[in-house]
């Protein structure tokens, strides 16, 4: 049964009647959902997301995947190029250009792709934010987070197998440094802003309010820029 209410009202010469009835909850569903619900700020546990094991595992192996070809494909953009390899060299820009385009198309695909498996987090900034937003429970966070772990380190794993030793950035397999002017404080506020400009696009997107015209382009795009 459920808990809405139901109005009725009935009229009678001068006598007008209004009264409010509610379904009486089953016992069986007023365990853990009833008190996910009772709070609407803090983050359920969402034992009950658990209970399909075939959604779970192909919800958990899309993001394993996505997270490989994210780290695949993405760190792999930055290697090589022209530096040392050929007369005319491409500049900077040029290769910050082609990162970018890189990693925020590849995450546009795969949102494309495995969005509607999973949701297409391939990062855990992307699932804490869903869980903190109530748009998923913390048990199946942990499972979404482990899996893109395995599935960064498996990306990087083939990466190092496939790239050859003397290409331009081999050895840091697309890993970032400071710059020399940029202190450690000053990176984390980057991270913190870029991340939180990710998040937002994410959560806009994810909203079922909102009918974004390409949710997977938008947030492929808040990446690249």
């Amino acid at each position: 049964m459920c808990a809405e209410g139901y109005e009725y009202a009935m009229e009678s010469g001068c006598i007008s009647l209004k009264c409010n009835v509610r379904d009486k909850p089953d016992e069986e569903d007023g365990g853990e959902e009833e008190k996910e619900e009772d709070d609407p700020i803090l983050p359920y546990l969402g034992m009950t997301e658990l209970d399909d094991k075939v959604a779970l595992i192909s919800s958990s192996l899309a993001e394993y995947v996505g997270t490989l070809l994210l780290v695949m494909v993405g760190c792999g953009s930055c290697m090589g190029g022209d530096e040392g390899e050929a007369s005319v060299q491409v500049d900077d820009q040029a290769r910050v250009v082609r990162i970018s385009l890189c990693f925020g198309l590849t995450v546009a695909t795969l949102a494309q792709t495995i969005g509607h498996v999973s949701g297409c987090h391939v990062n855990p900034a992307v699932t804490l934010a869903m869980v903190v937003g109530r748009k998923m429970g913390m048990m199946k966070g942990l499972l979404y987070a482990a899996s893109q772990c395995l599935g960064g380190i498996t990306g990087a794993a083939i990466l190092s197998a496939v790239v050859p030793e003397g290409v331009r950035g081999a050895g840091g397999l697309g890993m970032t440094v400071l710059g020399g002017k940029v202190g450690t404080g000053q990176a984390v506020a980057v991270e913190m802003v870029i991340t939180m400009v990710l998040v937002m696009t994410v959560l806009a997107a994810a909203d079922d309010g909102v009918h974004a015209a390409s949710a997977p382009l938008s947030i492929g795009l808040s990446i690249t820029t």
